[in-house]
């Protein structure tokens, strides 16, 4: 009882401290507020997201959330080719990518994707995926705050040169490989 109390408040002391930049302000780049406006900020719901509530397939109002935001991603970059970690693979993924972008393929073997989404405890997984993806592939990574050495882990990976425009989405984070952008972090909501 008295952890969720704390958990609690740290989180909505969280979402006070990144609610300037989850609006858009000080956010500089064109293409940096578009994602945050339209991706990140943007509340769209989708066909899916009914179904797949109504079979309590989707594992609590958290995951809601990411699943809503990869659909919205999936929609935004309209990436073919997704990589899925066999740690996140679910069929309620699938069908939130599927939402987004009806072509979209969303596979769990390591390939030139648009879009990488794995978690924070594979470190190998994004050190290869640092080194394989291009400048139009985005890494979402989930759990970026759950441990010290899941955070130590994201900085290291908004610190590499491979990386542009990061974005701390607390539950995850978003990094982009276009080096022609300046290379920045937001601290944001999703």
């Amino acid at each position: 009882m008295k952890m969720d109390i704390i958990r609690w408040l740290k989180s909505g002391f969280i979402r006070l401290r990144r609610m300037p930049r989850t609006r858009g302000f000080g956010v500089q780049s064109p293409s940096a507020y578009r994602f945050l406006r339209d991706v990140i900020s943007s509340r769209g719901r989708y066909a899916v997201a009914e179904g797949l509530l109504e079979g309590g397939s989707t594992g609590g109002k958290e995951r809601l959330k990411l699943l809503n935001f990869y659909a919205r991603v999936a929609g935004f970059t309209q990436a073919k080719r997704w990589f899925v970690s066999e740690r996140l693979a679910s069929d309620g993924l699938k069908a939130y990518v599927c939402a987004g972008c009806q072509a979209a393929e969303v596979s769990s073997v390591l390939d030139d994707s648009g879009v990488y989404v794995v978690d924070a405890a594979d470190v190998q997984l994004v050190n290869e995926i640092l080194t394989r993806a291009s400048a139009s592939s985005l890494l979402i990574i989930e759990g970026i705050h759950r441990s010290a050495g899941t955070l130590r882990k994201w900085r290291q990976v908004v610190a590499d040169r491979r990386t542009g425009v990061c974005f701390d989405m607390y539950e995850a984070g978003v990094a982009g490989f276009d080096l022609k952008k300046f290379k920045t972090s937001y601290q944001v909501n999703l």
